[in-house]
Order: C-alpha cells, then sequence, then structure tokens
C-alpha cells in the first residue's frame, strides 16, 4: 500500500499526534512496517528483530493487527523491548568519533596544562565543540534508558507518537540563509580575512562615528570555516524544526531582528569587534524554546530537549570560550528570538503546526530582502 506521507493532512489541533487519525490506515496487512512510501508487510519475529538492529532509528511506524493504523514501535507491547534495545544502539554506536574528538582535544590541554597554560581553555573549548556535546547527549539517553519502565506508559506513548509525528512532518530545509552566509565568507576568502572584518564587521568605535548598518553586516561575517559551519549547521537544524512546529516563513524574520539585537547588546556590552551569526541563530532558539514552553501543558516533555540542549551547550562554550565569544551577542539575540516568540505564540492560536498566513509570509520577503541588501554591501565595503 503506496502513500506519499504515513501522516494524514489532518487540520492543526492543540496535540495532532495524539489524534486517531493522524497517521494512515494499514489496510489488510497485519504486521509491517513503514519504508520508503510503503508498508512492507512481514511476520511478528521479522519486525521484532528488524527493530532491534534498526541503529539508524529509520524504522518510524509499524502495522500490527492490534491497530488499524500505523503506529510507533515504542507504543506496542510486544515491540517496546526492540525498540530500547535499539535505542541503546543508536546512542553507543553514535559516540565513536564524537568521543574520540573529546578525548584528543582534552588530552591535549592536560598536556597544556604543563607548558601552554593559556592554550588550556581554547582546547577544552574545541573538545567540546568537535564531540563533547553529542558525547554527552547519547550518555544522557544510555541515562534515561536505564530507567525505562517494563512496559509503554501513556507519557511515553504521547512522546513516541509526538516524535513520530515531527520527524514525518513534511519540512525542505531552508537554504536561503546558510547560502547567503557562504556566498558573504566566499567574498571574505577573496577580500581576506583582517581587511573584509575591518570593512564590514561589527567594529564598535566605527558604529559610533556612524556606520549603524556594520550591526547588520557583522553578524554576515565569520572568521574561520569552522566558525561559518557551526553557524549553518544551526540554521538548517533550527531552521527544519521551526519549519515544522511553526513556520519557515519566521526565520527570516527571526534572523534579521535576533541578530541585529545581538549586535546592538554587543555595542553596549563590550568594545570587541564581533562578527559571526549566532546571535541570529540562537534567536531562532529562543523563538522556539517560547514557542514552545507558551504550550508545554499540551506538549511531551522530549519536545523540549533540543532547545535545552542547544542552550546548555551554548552556555558551557560561552563560559569557557568568553576570550573569543561574544556572549553579549548570544545574549541579545536569544532574548529578541524569545521576545518574538511569545508574541508569535500569543497572537495565533493554540494548534500546531502554527501557521502565520499572509502577513508572516510577507514579513519573511521583506525580512530577506533586508538580509540580501546587507549581503551585498557588505561585499561592496570588502571589495571596494
Amino acid at each position: 500500500m503506496a502513500y506519499p506521507s504515513p501522516l494524514e493532512p489532518i487540520a492543526p489541533t492543540a496535540q495532532p499526534w495524539l489524534d486517531p487519525e493522524c497517521f494512515r490506515p494499514t489496510g489488510e496487512i497485519g504486521c509491517g512496517y513503514w519504508a520508503l512510501g510503503e508498508i512492507r508487510p512481514c511476520s511478528p519475529d521479522e519486525l521484532v528483530e528488524k527493530i532491534r538492529l534498526d541503529k539508524s532509528e529509520r524504522i518510524e511506524l509499524v502495522a500490527v493487527p492490534e491497530s488499524s493504523r500505523l503506529v510507533p514501535p515504542q507504543c506496542v507491547n510486544f515491540l517496546y523491548g526492540a525498540t530500547l534495545e535499539r535505542a541503546r544502539l543508536a546512542a553507543r554506536s553514535g559516540m565513536g568519533l564524537p568521543l574520540v574528538g573529546l578525548i584528543l582535544f582534552w588530552g591535549l590541554a592536560i598536556a597544556a596544562a604543563f607548558q601552554l597554560p593559556d592554550a588550556i581553555l581554547g582546547l577544552v573549548f574545541l573538545g567540546l565543540f568537535f564531540g563533547g556535546a553529542t558525547v554527552f547527549s547519547k550518555v544522557y539517553d544510555l541515562w534515561v534508558l536505564r530507567r525505562s519502565p517494563a512496559q509503554p506508559t501513556p507519557e511515553l506513548i504521547a512522546a513516541a507518537k509526538y516524535e513520530a509525528w515531527v520527524r514525518l512532518l513534511a519540512a525542505p530545509a531552508d537554504w536561503f540563509l546558510p547560502g547567503l552566509l557562504a556566498v558573504v565568507g566566499l567574498i571574505q576568502i577573496f577580500a581576506g580575512l583582517e581587511r573584509s572584518v575591518a570593512a564590514a564587521g561589527l567594529v564598535k568605535q566605527a558604529v559610533w562615528q556612524g556606520e549603524a548598518w556594520r550591526l547588520l553586516t557583522g553578524p554576515l561575517l565569520h572568521g574561520s570555516a569552522q566558525h561559518w559551519w557551526s553557524n549553518a549547521v544551526g540554521l538548517v537544524v533550527f531552521g527544519i524544526l521551526l519549519s515544522r512546529l511553526v513556520d519557515r516563513s519566521v526565520i527570516n524574520v527571526v534572523f534579521l531582528c535576533s541578530a541585529c539585537a545581538g549586535s546592538v547588546l554587543s555595542l553596549l556590552g563590550t568594545e570587541k569587534t564581533s562578527i559571526g551569526a549566532s546571535g541570529g541563530v540562537l534567536g531562532l532558539v529562543g523563538f522556539l524554546a517560547v514557542a514552545l514552553w507558551t504550550h508545554r501543558r499540551t506538549l511531551p516533555r522530549v519536545a523540549l530537549r533540543p532547545v535545552v540542549e542547544v542552550l546548555v551547550f551554548a552556555v558551557l562554550m560561552g563560559v569557557i570560550g568568553y576570550r573569543f565569544i561574544d556572549n553579549w551577542a548570544h545574549l541579545g539575540g536569544l532574548l529578541a528570538g524569545g521576545a518574538l516568540g511569545a508574541l508569535y505564540a500569543r497572537v495565533l492560536p493554540s494548534a500546531f503546526p502554527i501557521r502565520g498566513g499572509r502577513w508572516a509570509a510577507w514579513a519573511s520577503r521583506l525580512a530577506a530582502t533586508g538580509l540580501a541588501g546587507g549581503a551585498v554591501w557588505a561585499a561592496l565595503r570588502m571589495v571596494g
């Protein structure tokens, strides 16, 4: 039985993942699993084995005789044990390279303690950046799995349905912002890092002397490929999550407002020159955090985990890397994004996905035009 999506096209509600008609019917199939647009039949024993060995967790939904519709395997009693084994396997298999990165840089930090004490914080920072966050997240997963009940509880069932619903919502990545930052980055390479930062970065003295446009161009520049990559990944990941739960039209608006708010707070808080889109990225995180927190009574606790993990990671990185991270810009972007999230959640109905309508689409176009104009002006400054 082929489907374009395993989700039924139901209207937004407070908890669409708990709607009895949220997932597609299974038809005549007794046991099977949904993959690549169709339900593939198999025996109960084969289904258990497939789920147990599915370390990539690609089997989102299954068909079982006791349900007329597709359900997450965590909700089925005879599959519950296999889903726990699968989760443990996924957590352990995802720790390899991140653990190597963490051990490498933290080992260097220990060695540097005797000869290069000034390099310790930088190496600890790199260890967290290149693996620490993933390792700690996987360790937490394993700790939670050790405390899992013997059978699925109503809370676990609701969380499993929510996670399956979110992952299966159609939400292509929005490449406008990462692409814009990539173009600016390529021009930086052509112009030279020092020249580009001096020409269009958030140089505080220049702003006070009248070049207020640097409040916008500064967040579009980056100091290294690693710096650009981390922000581009954040934009893609949280852009997809925002597109699924809220509306992709908010991304440009939130990023623009948060990046500029981060620049303003950085201007008031420190005299150091600042570049980077981190304030805008944390604005997206803050927007999503507040929007979800507003609906916390209808959402499972697992819904807030992505934003909580990023916020904890951002705080740790800010404390450890305070010498080269603009925490004022991060805080300004986070606060601005949170304020926009509170406004958005208050104005619109309490139903997921939270769609903004025509006004949000027009605001997105205006914000995109402003960002593109800022990128063009930054490019002219860098090469002129």
